[in-house]
């Protein structure tokens, strides 16, 4: 995905307890290495408002949950059933982007969020196909499942809190998220082999899916 800007924008995955264990900023790490028009304080500014993005969309993932969840009472068919596949959460501009935020939730309340930036890469209006954002749900969890089946990760139960988001919680909350990193701290060093083999297989991913989006 270099040269311009991707339109599969960011990839979030949270685990049950809404703390993330992924936060890859495709379309800020595009700019960083193809733009120079933008200073390195705007660079961080629009990755943390779209990491900010991610957690405001919290609220819409359990609003609609509860919608879905109340209209869909037949039997799970299929990998996504309609009970957990989000669809299209929130639209928002975030700096000079149009993005939009689609979600997924897991049945072990994981939570898989794809951000699309709109700005200039698709005809005004044009969405992706559902089946298109499945396809890229699916493989997520797909390579997800795979690191957490792996007998030698120890998922950390904290997950990997960003330090730049701290800012943002209020008092009670850092205290609960810094508690998170220390009691992850032992597992961080045998587990980075294998996250960053998720990172790889979620770069992939994106870059297969621009395609389609």
């Amino acid at each position: 995905m270099e040269g311009r800007e991707p339109k599969v924008a960011f990839v979030a995955i949270l685990n049950k307890k809404n703390h993330p264990i992924v936060l890859k900023n495709f379309l800020v790490d595009a700019i960083r290495q193809n733009y120079t028009d933008l200073s390195q304080e705007e660079i961080s500014s629009l990755d943390l408002q779209m990491k900010m993005l991610v957690y405001q969309t919290l609220d819409h993932f359990e609003e609609k949950q509860k919608i879905k969840g109340a209209q869909v009472q037949a039997p799970k068919q299929g990998f996504l059933a309609e009970s957990t596949y989000q669809g299209l959460i929130i639209e928002a501009f975030v700096s000079q982007y149009q993005l939009d935020v689609y979600g997924y939730i897991s049945n072990t309340n994981y939570k898989y969020i794809i951000i699309k930036n709109e700005t200039k890469t698709t005809p005004l209006g044009q969405k992706p196909a559902d089946d298109q954002v499945k396809g890229m749900f699916k493989s997520l969890l797909r390579v997800h499942t795979e690191l957490l089946l792996n007998p030698f990760f120890e998922p950390s139960e904290g997950g990997g809190v960003d330090s730049e988001l701290l800012e943002c919680y209020d008092e009670d909350d850092e205290d609960e998220a810094k508690e998170g990193v220390e009691l992850s701290l032992s597992q961080q060093h045998g587990n980075q082999r294998y996250t960053d083999v998720l990172l790889h297989k979620i770069n992939d991913t994106a870059i297969f899916y621009e395609k389609y989006f």
